[in-house]
C-alpha cells in the first residue's frame, strides 16, 4: 500500500490511469493531508473527466468541510453529466444551506444527477429540500439517457425519507409507475 505522499505525488505526475487511481486511494485513506491536492484536480477543468470524478469522490468521503465550497462551485459547472453525478453524491457528506441550495438546483438536472441529488437530499433532513422534491417527483418524464424509470422516483422517495407525510405521494406513484428501483448509485 502506498503512503498518502506517495499517492499524493501521484496524482499530480503520474499517467491518467495512475492519477484516476491515486485520487481513488486517497479517499481510501481518508487523510486530510491529501484535501489540497484533490480540489486542486477537482477544480482544474482541463483535468481528464475520470480524475476529476475520483477527485469529488474521494473529497465526499474524506468529508473535509474545506471541500463543500469547491464542490459547490463545481456542481454550478456545465460538465460532464458523470461528473456532476459524482459531485451530487459528494456532497451528501455536508450539511448547510449553501450545499441544500446547490443539491436542489441540482434537481433540475439529467436524471442521474438529479437521482445522486435526491440521495443526497435524502441524508441532510432539510426541510427546505422537501418542496423541491416534491414538485420535482410530480415531473412525469423519463430522461432522454435511457432511463428505465421517471426520475420522480428518487425524489419521491427520497421526500419519504426526510418526512412521513409524504407517503401519500409516494404511493400514487407507485401505483402509476409500479415499484422504485433498486439503489443505482
Amino acid at each position: 500500500m502506498q503512503t498518502v505522499d506517495e499517492l499524493i505525488r501521484q496524482l499530480e505526475t503520474g499517467n491518467l490511469h495512475g492519477r484516476t487511481l491515486a485520487a481513488r486511494a486517497l479517499g481510501d485513506h481518508h487523510d486530510p493531508r491529501a484535501i489540497d491536492a484533490l480540489i486542486q484536480i477537482l477544480e482544474d477543468q482541463s483535468e481528464d473527466c475520470a480524475v476529476r470524478m475520483a477527485a469529488a469522490d474521494a473529497l465526499g468521503r474524506i468529508g473535509n468541510p474545506k471541500a463543500m465550497e469547491p464542490l459547490i462551485r463545481t456542481i454550478g459547472e456545465m460538465c460532464d453529466r458523470h461528473l456532476l453525478q459524482a459531485v451530487a453524491k459528494a456532497l451528501g457528506a455536508f450539511q448547510g444551506p449553501r450545499v441544500t441550495d446547490a443539491l436542489v438546483k441540482a434537481l433540475g438536472y439529467e436524471y442521474y444527477t438529479a437521482h445522486a441529488a435526491a440521495e443526497s437530499l435524502k441524508k441532510h433532513r432539510d426541510r427546505r429540500a422537501v418542496e423541491p422534491l416534491i414538485d420535482d417527483s410530480k415531473t412525469n418524464r423519463a430522461e432522454a439517457t435511457g432511463a428505465h424509470y421517471p426520475r420522480r422516483f428518487s425524489a419521491c422517495w427520497a421526500t419519504h425519507a426526510l418526512f412521513p407525510h409524504s407517503q401519500k405521494h409516494c404511493m400514487t406513484t407507485t401505483k402509476t409507475f409500479g415499484k422504485p428501483p433498486a439503489n443505482r448509485s
